[in-house]
């Protein structure tokens, strides 16, 4: 197991507490000598100015953080979202999705596109209704002051359950070991919660979990009852130790080998992981698909995506990635490793 990442939450962006913040939790880690992967830092925005991209411009250049989410409250129009996202790979941007935006979405991610490409769409995301409070990028909304933590312990998880401990128990022996740690972390930032979504990173998949807990091959029937089965359980632990966030599986393409897998196999297509949202909180994320016909569909996706946030009744994201390949095409797509580009159905 280890800590995915300590997320600062800054409600009034002010560059000196933001450094004060930096500095105090940084110190906390290292005296702690934990695995901590990534430090981040949530803001609000209201509008886009001059002083605020100022203000940001020196803020990400501090060594310590490496990541940025920017809630925005109002988008007037989406050059302000591209330029804020050309100002640095560190930063992040999210926004609430509505039919009344002054653009359409397939609009700015084709523009996103043309200007930072696939990478660019990497680090902006869609909410469908309010947010919550989570260590989570991109779609994240500082609501108090503080700092949040998220795991990555889907392996971790899998060994505890082929140890005889149950789902329960497992998770429980993860909340207690997590919480002890949040408490060495405190210090000057009050510590708000943790987010115990169980978030794949390449190898360390959430696939295996799925099929250990079901007794099935990801994506036969049982699939979506597992997924159930892990996000209630995730949720009762989540009320018991300190939880705060989404609290539920997540299913991010991109940031997942077992899902690439299941992909190159044919078992996996865009609409598989669509009809997912419903039961898993991401929502549609670090999916990527080819530019044609993908952008075309984006809007579409979208009211999917509404429909499936109804029904939920929680809040979903929304993150594509388009690359100009075909479907079934390897890209090379960095830190998140070789990804087929997935067939729209």
């Amino acid at each position: 197991m280890k800590i995915r990442a300590v997320t600062m939450h800054e409600v009034e962006f002010s560059p000196n507490n933001c450094l004060r913040d930096i500095k105090s939790i940084s110190s906390r880690i290292v005296e702690c000598n934990e695995d901590v992967l990534s430090l981040r830092l949530s803001l609000v925005a209201d509008s886009i100015n001059s002083s605020f991209i100022d203000t940001l411009s020196k803020i990400v250049k501090v060594n310590e953080l490496s990541y940025i989410s920017i809630w925005l409250e109002d988008v007037v129009n989406l050059d302000d979202v591209v330029e804020l996202l050309k100002l640095s790979n560190k930063i992040y941007v999210s926004f609430m999705y509505s039919r009344d935006l002054p653009f359409k979405v397939s609009e700015l991610l084709l523009k996103v596109y043309e200007r930072l490409g696939w990478r660019g769409c990497s680090r902006l995301g869609l909410s469908i209704s309010e947010p919550p409070q989570t260590p989570y990028f991109p779609v994240n909304k500082p609501y108090e002051r503080g700092f949040t933590v998220s795991l990555l312990y889907p392996k971790y998880m899998l060994s505890l359950l082929n140890s005889g401990y149950s789902l329960t128990e497992s998770l429980e022996l993860i909340a207690e070991r997590t919480l002890r740690l949040c408490r060495k972390l405190e210090d000057k930032l009050p510590f708000l919660g943790v987010d115990y979504s169980l978030s794949p990173w390449m190898d360390d998949s959430v696939v295996e979990l799925v099929e250990r807990v079901g007794g099935i091959k990801f994506g036969n029937p049982g699939t979506i009852s597992a997924i159930v089965d892990i996000n209630r359980a995730l949720q009762k632990i989540a009320n018991k130790y300190d939880g705060i966030g989404f609290n539920e599986i997540m299913l991010p393409y991109a940031e997942d080998n077992g899902l690439k897998e299941l992909a190159r196999q044919g078992l996996l297509t865009l609409k598989d992981l669509l009809c997912y949202t419903v039961y898993c909180v991401a929502g549609l994320d670090m999916v990527l698909v080819p530019l044609e016909p993908g952008i075309k569909f984006v809007d579409l996706m979208l009211e999917d995506l509404i429909r499936a946030q109804a029904l939920k009744n929680k809040c979903i994201g929304f993150r594509l990635l388009l690359i100009n390949l075909p479907p079934h095409s390897e890209a090379d797509l960095g830190m998140f490793g070789i990804t087929p580009v997935l067939k729209l159905k």
